[in-house]
């Protein structure tokens, strides 16, 4: 048999993988007769996590199989340690069970994860799965699964045991019942905002219609300024000198009915300046929320699929900055930021001066709008903006506040404020509030081996007081502590550094002294600050490693 880098030398693995498999060899390579398949069978005495064997089966389609409809398997076959048991194998290696079932199948991979799972003896496997005819339609398929890992895989014998249990009381069920609760009062909150939000647009779209017959003609201040069709009607009126010679006794169906003479040059109740022509249409459309340009349709593309230059896109968002460039032509150059919460970009527009007052008003920082454009390079941002603007219209806040929705809520023992350094964004105030909007009842604040936070948590609760339950902080630290009392050196019997003496340092399968065991010992003989003889030694521990 050849060895797994030989074979394959030409693939790229990071140095886990490259370590992994190191002295692994392969016993054979199949494929089907359409070449669909590859199955790479490899032998090895050592475990493999199944994240390390998806990545090499990945490099392997990469580098012989680019372009091709071809699916790579790895199969392992283990020869493992005689210290190895069915027990001590779950124990080492259940996180890539886990990841495999998820693979084969989302739901076996849940109830397994959801079962009690316990070990009558070293080779007999208890499986206790809740009470119902679908988790006892996939028993057979969760006792292949877990034969093939222990038997057939890694040569270990196992008896598999799977009993069921009704459980006490229905946790999921209400869980989900809570959640769509919560999810309609939201909605209902939502939509009843929306009705609020239309009843105001429905008044001042009845303000600002224009004249039509039998009214007294457009507000003093211009909010009912005749547009579009019936300004540029105006202005050939004024210009060629024929008073109303081609609209005289005509109508507009969407203006209402206009009599000759009813528009004068430089009227400044149409917003035109004196002696001057008339303000160029900033808005093409009877529609309040239209704050530029015309009424557009289209699906909106989100931001952050904007890598390129795409050409005509519709995008949504929030606009969170904006500069205006005076330039030449008695023209300004509008930039605004805009961003979905996917990504930003830029989106730029021209303005005349005389436009200026009107658009700034129309158009602000924090408003959400949806805006209609070209997706193009821009040779003076060197990045992809949007231009040739053809409408913004101004939409509602689409974005949807983050909940919990759990029956029983958590309480987080471990967060950091900005007092953190370099690790917290939040105030502690702002923390404690959203706690208190998910229901929760209480939250921990430990900063990195501060206090600051404790004055504004206190103040911020000391607000919420007159809640049916108050609301808690539970207030500590990650602690950076010496206790200057103690002395460096312990049982001290007037040695110097200068004497003979032992250093030495052991290695062991954990941290733990009472669970985990010792694998090697090393040490060296100093005498007068000089290391004088070496020593170092493995050491059984009696379990896998």
């Amino acid at each position: 048999m050849d060895l797994f880098l030989d074979v394959f030398k030409n693939i790229k693995l990071n140095p886990e993988g490259e370590k992994l498999f190191s002295g692994v060899s392969v016993e054979y390579i199949k494929t089907n007769s359409r070449g669909e398949l590859v199955i790479v069978h490899i032998e090895s005495d050592h475990l493999i996590p199944k994240r390390v064997v998806y990545q090499a089966e990945n490099a392997i389609s990469r580098e012989y199989f680019q372009g091709k409809e071809t699916m790579v398997v790895i199969e392992e076959h283990y020869h493992l340690s005689d210290l190895y048991t069915p027990k001590t194998l779950w124990d080492v290696y259940q996180d890539s069970i886990y990841e495999e079932l998820n693979r084969i199948s989302s739901f076996s991979y849940s109830l397994l994860m959801k079962a009690q799972i316990s070990f009558l003896s070293d080779d007999e496997m208890m499986i206790v799965l809740p009470d119902s005819p679908i988790a006892q339609r996939k028993e057979a398929e969760l006792r292949g699964f877990l034969q093939n890992v222990f038997m057939e895989r890694s040569n270990l014998a196992v008896k598999l045991t799977f009993t069921y249990e009704e459980l006490e009381e229905d946790t999921y069920r209400k869980e989900a019942e809570h959640k769509l609760e919560v999810m309609v009062e939201e909605l209902s909150q939502r939509v009843k905002s929306m009705g609020e939000n239309q009843s105001n647009d429905e008044e001042i779209a009845t303000y600002g219609e224009t004249p039509s017959e039998g009214k007294e003609g457009a507000p003093a201040d211009g909010s009912g300024t005749a547009k579009d069709g019936a300004v540029k009607t105006a202005s050939k009126e004024g210009s060629a000198g024929k008073a109303g010679s081609k609209t005289e006794g005509k109508s507009d169906s969407r203006k209402g009915e206009f009599k000759k003479g009813e528009f004068k040059k430089g009227d400044k109740k149409f917003g035109g300046k004196e002696g001057n022509t008339f303000m160029r249409a900033l808005r093409k459309s009877d529609n309040p929320d239209v704050l530029f340009g015309k009424e557009f349709t289209g699906d909106v593309t989100p931001i952050n699929e904007i890598v390129d230059e795409i050409g005509e896109v519709v995008i949504r968002g929030k606009i969170f900055a904006s500069e205006d460039r005076p330039i030449k032509g008695e023209k300004h150059l509008f930039i605004f930021y805009i961003t979905d919460f996917t990504d930003s970009i830029a989106f730029k527009i021209f303005i005349y001066e005389e436009q200026v007052k009107e658009f700034t008003d129309l158009v602000k920082e924090g408003e959400y709008v949806k805006v209609k454009g070209i997706a193009a390079y821009d040779s003076f941002s060197k990045e992809v903006s949007v231009s040739n603007v053809q409408g913004i219209v101004k939409i509602g806040n689409f974005t949807t506040k983050r909940m919990d929705y759990a029956l029983k809520k958590r309480v987080e023992l471990h967060c950091h404020t900005k007092s953190s350094d370099m690790d917290g964004v939040s105030y502690a105030k702002d923390i404690i509030k959203r706690a208190d909007s998910w229901g929760w009842d209480a939250i921990a604040i430990t900063d990195h081996g501060v206090v600051q936070a404790f004055p504004e948590a206190m103040h911020t609760t000391d607000d919420m007081k007159g809640r049916e339950k108050p609301f808690k902080v539970l207030y500590g630290v990650e602690g950076y502590l010496v206790d200057d009392l103690t002395q460096a050196a312990v049982n001290e019997q007037g040695q110097k550094l200068r004497d003979s003496y032992v250093v030495f340092d052991i290695e062991t399968t954990g941290f733990s002294p009472v669970d985990n065991r010792i694998i090697e010992i090393g040490a060296v003989r100093v005498r007068d600050g000089v290391i004088k003889d070496k020593f170092s030694a493995f050491v059984n521990p009696k379990t896998p490693i």
